[in-house]
This record gives structure tokens, sequence and C-alpha cells, in this order.
């Protein structure tokens, strides 16, 4: 488990991005959170734990030997949730190098979404974060046979999981939604574009920004267009870094 400070803050108010790793299957999970406190770091892993792994046995939560994860609340309250912690010190780039590895991985291909999503900006990183490292999660890695979704699927077999590649899309991607609010001969489309997939639903269901309404809205109803050269954004690759907290 890892933890770095963005260089810029979301519209969310997100500043940070928590990443927690299984070693074994390599499968991981980023959660992007507003404060790096003993207290929100409680929080983002019970919530994680209970949402995402369905409350497995964990049998080592590594984590590096930063002022939250050193704090007698964490302490306490990892005790009380019988999860074995173990610090390291992070004295090397790569002293937690698993949870680190995966950051440095998603960060390219997060820059990248960022530079040519046409109409999303750089406010919105927290959510193409999010996006890359799921995306990651249905590619193998090199040295390796299967994809972390993969391995993780044949450790836990009654997991309802999407193994298949045919539902991915490019973070941004231009998509229109249906508007069950008109009528008539009015359009029944919306121009949105892609922030994710929708948590703990039925593959296929998206999170995404309408552009016409200004708002967030989960579509399961969205049809992806071939990228136009109106959709190309002129802008440089957007620089995004994620660097150690120091406090």
């Amino acid at each position: 488990m890892d933890l770095k400070v963005c260089s810029t803050v979301s519209n969310r108010g997100n500043k940070y991005i928590v990443c927690i790793i299984d070693v074994k299957t390599q499968r991981s999970w980023t959660i992007p959170i507003a404060s790096n406190s003993a207290a929100d770091m409680i929080r983002t892993f019970q919530h994680w734990r209970v949402q995402s792994i369905s409350n497995k046995k964990i049998g080592l939560l590594i984590t590096d030997n930063e002022a939250w994860a050193t704090s007698d609340e964490w302490c306490n309250a990892i005790t009380n949730m019988q999860v074995p912690h173990r610090m390291c010190g992070a004295y090397m780039h790569n002293q937690n190098g698993h949870a680190e590895g995966q950051i440095r991985r998603a960060t390219p291909l997060t820059s990248t979404y960022l530079g040519t999503s046409p109409y999303l900006g750089i406010e919105y990183w927290d959510y193409a974060f999010v996006h890359a490292n799921e995306n990651l999660q249905h590619f193998v890695q090199r040295g390796e046979t299967l994809s972390p979704i993969e391995k993780w699927q044949d450790e836990f077999p009654k997991e309802r999981i999407h193994t298949d590649t045919a539902y991915l899309r490019a973070w941004g991607s231009k998509c229109y939604t249906y508007n069950e609010n008109r009528s008539g001969f009015d359009a029944r489309k919306n121009v949105g574009y892609l922030l994710g997939y929708a948590p703990k639903h039925a593959r296929g269901l998206y999170t995404v920004f309408n552009a016409d309404t200004k708002r967030i809205k989960e579509a399961v109803a969205a049809t992806f267009t071939k990228p136009s050269s109106d959709d190309q954004r002129p802008d440089a690759p957007v620089n995004i870094t994620f660097e150690k907290a120091t406090k």
C-alpha cells in the first residue's frame, strides 16, 4: 500500500492517490483522497476492504513509514481489524516496490489521457488515474502469461469479474448517452465524455461527463464514436507527477 501526492488538486478536491496492490496476482486498486491524515487513510482502507475485496483475509499489509502509518490512530485501527502490518523504511524509491511500481506504470498513461482528451482538463486527473489503472489490470505484464485481472479470477473463481476487454475504452472518449426527458422530434442523445467505468456494476456501465448539462452521470446506453480530427486536442501532453508525501 502506497500513498503519493499529486502535483495538482482535482476539481473534487483530491490531492493524493492511494495504491493498494496484491503481490501474488498484481491486481491493484487506486483511490483518490483529499487528505493524508490517519483518519482519512483508515476510512479509505476500510472502504476498500469491504467494497473491493469483500473482507477477504489479508496476510500482510506493507506500507512506508510515513506519519499516518506510524500514528497510534492507524496502528490501533489496523490491530482492531486484525490485519498484520509491517512498515518499510522509505529511503529508496523502490522500498515499497509493488505499489510504487504500479503508480509509475499508471502515471504516463494518465498524462496521455489528459493530454488527448478533447474536452476534459487536468482537474479531472483523479478520474483519469483510476481509469488508467483499471485498464492496466486487463493487460499482461512483461514476463507474465496472464493479466492481473485473470490471475485474480483464478485465485477467486466465485467472484463475478469481467476479464474480457471488449468494453474497455480510452479515458475522455466522446460518446452519446440517451436522454429520456426529451420527447417528440427533439434529439434524444446528449454528448458526453468518458470519465471511467462505474464501480461494482455490470460491464458496459460507464461514468460520463455530460457536455450538455455539465453533470456527471452513470450511463448504460453509451454509444462511442471513432475519433475524428475535430476531437483532437492540439495541446501538448499534460505533465502530471506523483511524489512521496512529506507530511
